[in-house]
């Protein structure tokens, strides 16, 4: 399981139900509104990781768009995590 903190409770509504549309399930934190859990099934391939990871990085570079667009005390922590996500991606 991995946990997400973006600091930003709308962000995370975002994310979540973004990936659920294109069928990756992440988790709400009722303790922490800011952040967010995937937690990937025991048996999964490299291509289904890739495309979770995929689709995880896409709906938050459009999160922080709309966040950015509408607010300017957002923190990019987007910028942090998506090298991470995206390494070895093609």
């Amino acid at each position: 399981m991995l946990a997400v903190d973006l600091g930003d409770a709308g962000l995370v509504q975002h994310v979540v139900l973004g990936c659920l549309k294109h069928g990756v399930l992440g988790f709400w934190f009722l303790s922490c509104p800011t952040a967010f859990r995937i937690a990937p099934p025991l048996v999964i391939n490299e291509e289904q990781v890739r495309e979770a990871c995929q689709t995880i990085v896409e709906q938050l570079d459009k999160g922080y768009k709309q966040r950015r667009a509408s607010t300017l005390r957002w923190r990019p922590c987007v910028e942090v995590c998506k090298p991470l996500a995206t390494d070895g991606i093609q």
